[in-house]
C-alpha cells in the first residue's frame, strides 16, 4: 500500500468559521485513517495550543508547530527537529517592534508571552476557557527582558492598521537574513528563525514518515500555509483562502463552512 500523508492547517481549513470542527471533517479524517493514510496539523500554534484538536482526532503522526520551528513526535513524545530564535536576534526585535508601539507577543515551546489580553491573546484566553485550546499565557511587564529569560521560537505582530504591517516589515530588512517572515492574516506577521516554514516542516516529517512527497497532501488558507503547498505532492487550498494559495494549488475546493476540508480528503483518497 502507497504511504499518504495529509497535512492540514487549522484555523480557517479544518474548523469552521466558528472555530467548530464540522462532522464531515471527522467523518472524512476517520475514512483516511481507515484507509491507511497518515494525519496530522501544520499550526503556527505551539503544542499546548493544539493538544485539544490532537485528543479529538486520536493523532499519533508528528505535528507540524510553530510555522515549522518544531516537529514533534506525539507519539513518543520527542522532539524531532527545533529551531529557536537566537537571543541577541530576539532581542532586537523586541527592540525594533517596541520603538514602533506595535502590539505584539512571542512564544516558547509551550507559552505565549505578552504585556496585556488584546486581539490573538484574548482568542487564546477564550479559547482556553472554553476547552478548546490550553495555552498557559503569561502577562509580562516586558517582552524585550522576556525574550532573553525564555527561549522564542515564534514572535508575532498584530495591528489593525494595515499599511502599518506593511510598514513594519519594511523595517526588518536589517535582520530579514536571520528570520522568517510570514502571516497568518491580513493583520499579523508572523517571525520566526531564518528557512522555517510550514513547507521546510511538512518536507522533515516525509522524510521522518518515510513518505515521497508526491503522496503528501497539503491544506491550508493563509499565506503562511503557501510553502507547505508548494512543496506538497497535492497541494489544496480552501474555497475561502488567499489568491496567492489559489494560483498554485493542485485543487480548489469549497470553504470551512461548506465542508470543504472533507472533500479535499476524498479527492486526494481517490488519487
Amino acid at each position: 500500500m502507497i504511504k499518504k500523508l495529509i497535512v492540514t492547517d487549522i484555523d480557517g481549513t479544518l474548523l469552521d468559521s466558528t472555530s467548530n470542527i464540522p462532522q464531515s471533517a471527522i467523518k472524512a479524517l476517520a475514512y483516511a485513517k481507515e484507509n491507511g493514510a497518515y494525519f496530522t496539523l501544520a499550526s503556527g500554534r505551539t503544542l499546548n495550543g493544539v493538544m485539544p484538536l490532537v485528543d479529538t482526532f486520536k493523532i499519533t503522526c508528528p505535528l507540524i508547530l510553530a510555522n515549522g520551528a518544531i516537529v514533534y513526535d506525539i507519539k513518543n513524545q520527542k522532539t524531532i527537529f527545533k529551531k529557536l530564535i537566537d537571543k541577541k536576534t530576539a532581542k532586537q526585535l523586541a527592540n525594533i517592534i517596541k520603538s514602533e508601539n506595535a502590539f505584539f507577543y512571542f512564544y516558547d515551546e509551550g507559552s505565549v508571552y505578552a504585556t496585556d489580553i488584546r486581539y490573538a491573546i484574548a482568542y487564546y484566553d477564550k479559547m482556553n476557557k472554553l476547552g478548546k485550546t490550553n495555552l498557559p499565557i503569561h502577562l509580562v511587564e516586558d517582552l524585550e527582558a522576556a525574550s532573553q529569560k525564555h527561549d522564542a521560537i515564534k514572535f508575532v505582530i498584530h495591528e489593525d492598521d494595515l499599511s502599518t504591517i506593511a510598514y513594519l516589515r519594511k523595517i526588518f530588512e536589517p535582520i530579514e537574513q536571520k528570520l522568517e517572515i510570514s502571516s497568518s492574516a491580513p493583520w499579523n506577521i508572523e517571525i520566526t528563525a531564518a528557512k522555517l516554514s510550514k513547507g521546510s516542516g511538512v518536507i522533515e516529517l516525509a522524510k521522518y514518515l518515510g513518505v515521497d512527497m508526491q503522496n503528501v497532501m497539503c491544506i491550508g488558507d493563509e499565506l503562511n500555509d503557501l510553502s507547505m503547498l508548494k512543496v506538497a505532492g497535492f497541494a489544496v487550498a480552501m474555497g475561502n483562502a488567499n489568491e496567492e494559495l489559489k494560483k498554485v494549488a493542485h485543487f480548489i475546493t469549497d470553504d470551512n463552512n461548506n465542508d470543504g476540508f472533507a472533500k479535499a480528503i476524498y479527492k486526494f483518497m481517490e488519487k
